[in-house]
């Protein structure tokens, strides 16, 4: 559902067998990152999962025969039992495996005693290009093939200033635009340096947030001006934290 750091994901997977599952079934889907595990449903029932915390989901579908059926249909040699797996995760700051996610299935039959497994490479299926951010400009095609594709970040920066006289009063605007929203998760800051010689005295600034059209989020924010370094920092967390509390995405920062 996202591709953008530290934003809230959920990974949907659409899985079909050709038989409905009376065995004690298994299935792993690996190849991930997946940090929350809570709100994982099966067919929209929560579902118990377990995870290595780092590259793998484990789950099974034993203990309800209305799961077993529900979604099975044809006759008794040509069924077809679809499943729809929902995990609900955070994205990383930053992702560099570039892998597809694979899910397995393993089902242990009591008798005769073996185990029998097939497992199988899950596709990309973007169904609508409508939920992509129209702010947002891929790097090209392969970013929707990879389930696991995640936004580099970038931005850009203008600035002006209101007198270019010596030892007038000169007040400089900065605007910053990102590429994608920023998300608390990520801890944004921005640092403006090499303002040096400024006769401005140590203390705060004032901050405008904009969203992705160009609206002045509410409520001011304050940067902190150190009159010694020439340096303005900028820490977003919370900023950015109450404008997503308020239904909108950060693009813009101007001060």
């Amino acid at each position: 559902s996202s591709f953008y750091p530290c934003d809230d994901n959920v990974i949907t997977v659409v899985f079909t067998s050709n038989t409905p599952y009376h065995c004690d079934t298994h299935f792993t889907l690996s190849n991930v990152q997946v940090p929350e595990l809570e709100s994982a449903t099966l067919d929209g029932k929560s579902l118990a999962v377990k995870s290595d915390g780092t590259s793998k989901v484990e789950f099974n579908i034993s203990g309800s025969e209305a799961i077993y059926q529900a979604g099975c249909s044809g006759s008794m040699w040509d069924l077809q039992c679809t499943r729809v797996l929902r995990v609900y995760y955070v994205n990383p700051s930053n992702r560099t495996d570039l892998g597809q996610f694979t899910l397995k299935a393993e089902t242990t039959h009591p008798w005769p005693s073996f185990t029998s497994s097939v497992s199988s490479d899950i596709a990309f299926n973007f169904v609508d290009n409508g939920l992509w951010d129209s702010s947002f400009i891929p790097p090209g095609p392969g970013a929707y093939e990879r389930l696991t594709y995640l936004a580099p970040v970038d931005f850009t920066a203008t600035a002006v200033q209101s007198s270019p006289f010596p030892c007038d009063n000169n007040t400089i605007g900065v605007r910053v635009h990102t590429n994608v929203p920023l998300r608390a998760g990520c801890y944004p800051m921005i640092t403006l340096s090499g303002l040096t010689g400024s006769a401005t005295a140590n203390q705060a600034l004032t901050v405008t947030m904009t969203d992705a059209r160009g609206g002045q989020l509410s409520n001011s924010h304050e940067g902190t001006w150190t009159n010694t370094d020439g340096k303005l920092v900028l820490n977003l967390t919370d900023a950015v934290a109450a404008a997503v509390a308020e239904g909108k995405d950060v693009y813009n920062v101007s001060f």
